[in-house]
């Protein structure tokens, strides 16, 4: 009983993140295209559109998707497109932060909201699939939590997530397989945020599961690109490049990452969801800041493809 609630909450949380960015992007699809074509001029400029156009639709994977099919027509280059790849990586990081918000006890009462703007108002029907999702997304969280917390008293599982955290290279890997095969880092790190809410893991075993969830994502951008588009291949190639190296210096410099990340969550008092939340976001802030003084370089590199 309780793997099957376990199961049927992971299948349901993925249905609901994949719901609630399909209707975020029927909503604002348009809009979206039309920022990304208009202020593209310049990396700072892109960077920010990737932010916003991703934090409007709640999915990286969909903007980076959106991208490659505009490089694909010929509108985007990759130099255009450089920077809302970045802005993307930053803004995706959103998403935990939303489920750390613990909404999972009223979870009801929001699909509940968004069903009657559904179904009583027409003009609010796009809205109340939003409301809805969103409801749907805590709800299945409700039940990987209650089902992750029926495995607190088994050593076995207990014992080998201990085993698997304890080595960090191997997190690394298990963290990019598990999010390879979920299509979906943002589904990954709730399931983190769900293990650590049940004492499984500490804040700082989930980092390079963190870290290995921003590496399998990006193979998503790899699937939209046709045979003769360049551009298209760069984009997914730095896009693969740029999560292997900032996962390679912070793996590297891990010390003084988890000090700076100890500074940051002492000032505040929050859940260890929402600490894990803010680890995603110094992490990928931290990786943009460090590649943008690298950005004409890395154009240049590309050129000469």
């Amino acid at each position: 009983m309780t793997l099957t609630l376990l199961i049927g909450g992971i299948i349901l949380f993925i249905y609901s993140i994949d719901t609630l960015s399909n209707n975020l992007i029927s909503l604002s699809l348009t809009k979206v295209k039309q920022k990304l074509l208009s202020l593209t001029s310049s990396t700072s400029k892109s960077l920010i559109v990737g932010f916003f156009a991703t934090a409007i639709i709640q999915s990286s994977s969909a903007v980076i998707m959106i991208t490659i099919s505009l490089i694909n027509a010929k509108i985007l280059t990759f130099n255009n497109s450089i920077g809302i790849m970045l802005g993307s990586n930053v803004a995706t990081t959103i998403t935990s932060f939303i489920i750390g918000l613990n909404l999972e006890k009223i979870s009801a009462y929001i699909m509940l909201l968004g069903f009657l703007m559904m179904y009583l108002k027409k003009k609010y029907h796009k809205i109340g699939k939003i409301i809805f999702s969103l409801g749907l997304l805590f709800y299945s969280l409700f039940l990987i939590s209650f089902a992750v917390d029926s495995f607190k008293d088994s050593a076995i599982i207990y014992n080998y997530i201990q085993n698997v955290s304890n080595s960090f290279v191997l997190s690394i890997i298990v963290g990019m397989l598990i999010t390879l095969i979920l299509q979906s880092s943002s589904v990954f790190i709730a399931i983190l945020q769900v293990l650590a809410m049940s004492n499984f893991l500490t804040l700082y075993q989930t980092i390079p599961f963190i870290f290995g969830a921003n590496i399998g994502t990006t193979f998503d951008s790899f699937y939209g690109i046709t045979n003769n588009q360049k551009d298209a291949k760069k984009l997914a190639h730095f896009n693969l490049f740029f999560n292997i190296a900032t996962t390679t210096i912070f793996s590297l410099l891990i010390k003084p990452f988890k000090h700076l990340i100890t500074i940051i969550i002492n000032l505040f008092n929050f859940n260890i969801a929402i600490n894990i939340a803010i680890t995603n976001i110094i992490f990928n802030t931290l990786g943009v800041l460090l590649v943008l003084p690298f950005i004409s370089k890395i154009k240049r590199y590309y050129a000469k493809w």
